[in-house]
């Protein structure tokens, strides 16, 4: 089981511009391809770095789209009754901060069959890969109060659900 990588058409066309912006400007074309070379080789370094930690997570990727500017992935679906679910908060509004509570819904919390004890993590946050034990809540108190947050501006965190530790 694999991933399958694949490039989006739009290099190849960047790869012409290159070539024929270089000839308009009368400069050798290796430059142009020596360029492309370039920008493919970041894209790959970058997205290397991401599938890395996508597997350090335990997060299951089918394929990845190489775009110029970055790179597009397809995961692979959680299973239903696993036990396990991830939760992403975004806070997308410039300048603001935002200070709530997420609340869990019971058809989540059914779907997934999560544990009646329920460790919450933080796993991202905005300095990077974290793993924050936010608290240990029944189900029954994820669907009401839910857990507090509090995002800055423009970041995005994911939490982690799984079976409480103290129940094994």
């Amino acid at each position: 089981m694999g991933v399958d990588v694949r490039i989006h058409t739009f290099f190849v066309l960047l790869l012409g511009f290159c070539l024929l912006y270089t000839n308009v400007i009368h400069v050798s074309s290796w430059r142009g391809i020596g360029l492309w070379l370039l920008l493919v080789l970041a894209v790959a370094v970058r997205e290397t770095t991401r599938v890395i930690a996508a597997a350090y997570y335990g997060l299951k990727l089918r394929n990845i789209l190489l775009l110029p500017i970055g790179g597009l992935y397809s995961y692979a679906r959680f299973q239903s009754g696993s036990g396990v679910a991830l939760l992403v908060a975004a806070n997308l509004q410039p300048s603001s901060n935002i200070q709530g509570q997420l609340r869990v819904p019971p058809e989540l919390s059914a779907a997934v069959k999560l544990a009646q004890s329920v460790d919450v993590r933080m796993i991202l946050g905005r300095s990077g890969a974290v793993n924050t034990l936010v608290g240990t809540f029944t189900v029954d108190a994820l669907a009401s109060a839910g857990f507090a947050i509090s995002i800055e501006n423009q970041v995005a965190q994911v939490y982690s659900l799984n079976a409480s530790q103290a129940q094994s």
